[in-house]
């Protein structure tokens, strides 16, 4: 048993009653109120159903100890402890959960994170409701105010389940946040892992702007089989598009310093180097390469649209392959092939996605 399992199962190490001092209300939502409250020189986060709405308190008690129950079955880094369900003497049944030092994703991004920071932050919600699917639970509420990130170290916790679901994914619709909410909540039909894959596809763009588009227009697909299927495809396809991101950034940078060079010396200096004959007929090559698993991925796609996600994958991955290769083999021409397994990926991409 781990030491987490251990803490969250020993009720012993939660204080009675008597110690639990200094209660502030940090937020209320229709069905709750969730406070800070301190025991033993501890802070912890205590959310309480809805007492002051005649007639409810029995269906919010009900919503909260279906949170509760499943709260206690995760056990993730990236995803709020529910230590405890108790009777408090002054605020009513809650749920006792860590208390998170940090502050929402939507205030965070106000810092101005650098893009590493933002790729942790991604990489780990998306750790998260990786996880929280494979134990048969679908969030349902994936929006900025409910991802906090830690003032240490800038990692994630996932908060409020009151939305989610594991009754084979079943739709509840006991309330959603509209900006984030994936079509089929809004109609009221049945939900799965991938209407948390749209709000997440929401998240990208908000970590990401003005990059990553074709992976938010996928994820935030109206039709849920056109989204990506799981967390786990959709790490995939980020993981070859940020790496292929990068490389652009850096061979931009590459390539601006001859020019700065160019123009920084006398004029009857040097010109630009140009390829060799031995690099184009290398280019050659590899656009031939290119431009054949290209040709036979589109082949693919027309015989069988429906697998369209899976091909995007192997089509990167091919380029990277080819590309690796030809680095290994000509590890002086590294930067010219780097260069053009980005343009031409680009160029191909963009024509396999027109498909």
């Amino acid at each position: 048993m781990s030491e987490s399992s251990h803490i969250y199962n020993n009720d012993s190490l939660i204080p009675g009653e008597s110690y639990w001092t200094e209660y502030e209300l940090l937020s209320h939502s229709p069905y709750n109120n969730v406070w800070r409250a301190k025991a033993n020189g501890q802070w912890y986060v205590l959310k309480a159903a809805r007492m002051d709405i005649a007639g409810e308190q029995s269906h919010y008690i009900h919503l909260l100890q279906r949170e509760y129950d499943l709260l206690r079955r995760l056990d993730n880094p990236y995803i709020v402890k529910a230590w405890q369900w108790r009777q408090d003497e002054q605020i009513g049944a809650c749920i006792v959960e860590e208390y998170v030092s940090g502050e929402p994703l939507c205030e965070w991004l106000k810092h101005s994170p650098s893009f590493a920071q933002r790729h942790q932050v991604l990489n780990e919600l998306l750790e998260a409701v990786e996880y929280i699917h494979t134990q048969q639970i679908v969030h349902g509420d994936i929006k900025p105010q409910n991802i906090l990130v830690t003032n240490n170290g800038f990692h994630v916790k996932l908060i409020d389940f009151s939305m989610a679901d594991a009754d084979a994914f079943v739709a509840k619709n006991i309330g959603f946040s509209d900006a984030y909410a994936a079509p089929e909540q809004k109609n009221g039909q049945q939900t799965d892992c991938r209407t948390d894959i749209y709000a997440l596809g929401l998240i990208i763009q908000l970590l990401f702007p003005r990059r990553l588009w074709h992976i938010v227009r996928r994820c935030t697909h109206t039709n849920p089989s056109q989204r990506y299927e799981t967390v786990t495809a959709l790490k995939r396809v980020l993981r070859l598009h940020i790496n292929i991101s990068r490389w652009t950034a850096v061979t931009m940078v590459i390539l601006a310093l001859p020019a700065v060079l160019f123009f920084s010396l006398p004029a009857n200096v040097n010109s630009v180097k140009r390829p060799s004959p031995a690099e184009k007929v290398l280019m050659d090559s590899l656009h031939a390469a290119y431009q054949n698993i290209t040709d036979n991925y589109a082949d693919s796609i027309r015989l069988a649209p429906v697998n369209k996600l899976d091909y995007e994958v192997q089509f990167a991955e091919e380029y990277i392959r080819i590309k690796n290769d030809a680095q290994t083999l000509h590890p002086a021409s590294h930067q010219l092939i780097e260069q053009d397994m980005i343009d031409t990926y680009t160029l191909y991409f963009n024509q396999l996605d027109s498909l």
